[in-house]
């Protein structure tokens, strides 16, 4: 058996995938929306909606994506690109899509379009992530994503 003092410092273990999560600086961009997928994160236990956007404001970000994360009541079926699934009335995803889309009285509850979103530009609040699970990230590990979804600059 080899001890861990025996093995090469040159030696490379493992690698790091770029999982696609960019870190840019805190601040307001525009972005459009490219997709959006239900997933159940944390061994399955917590429902979510994740939208990716792309940054479309011309700069050193332009085209770079950027995900939101919502919770969700939950998942309809199986989550995947452009699932299904249910909020209430006190989730963020709903009170910021009624914000959005000048959507405060809506008789049908039970079927709001995300294809409001297509084709439309919304300023996004951008944040870096510096802690997860409790513990500081350092260097590489940060990263950034969209915190608020403010409202909609062309249609």
């Amino acid at each position: 058996m080899t001890s861990i003092h025996q093995l090469k410092p040159d030696n490379a273990d493992f690698s790091v995938d770029d999982d696609g999560d960019p870190l840019i600086p805190d601040g307001n961009y525009s972005v459009m929306l490219d997709y959006f997928q239900t997933a159940m994160m944390f061994k399955a236990k917590q429902p979510k909606l994740i939208l990716t956007f792309t940054i479309v404001e011309f700069g050193e970000h332009h085209g770079k994506r950027i995900r939101c994360f919502f919770n969700v009541q939950r998942v309809i079926g199986k989550p995947q690109k452009g699932g299904r699934f249910q909020v209430t009335r006190k989730q963020d995803f709903y009170r910021e899509y009624q914000l959005l889309f000048n959507r405060t009285n809506n008789a049908r509850l039970d079927r709001l379009p995300m294809s409001e979103f297509h084709g439309v530009t919304i300023l996004a609040q951008v944040e870096t992530v510096k802690r997860a699970r409790g513990v500081e990230l350092v260097g590489g590990a940060q990263y950034s994503v969209i915190r608020r979804l403010l409202k909609v600059v062309e249609k």
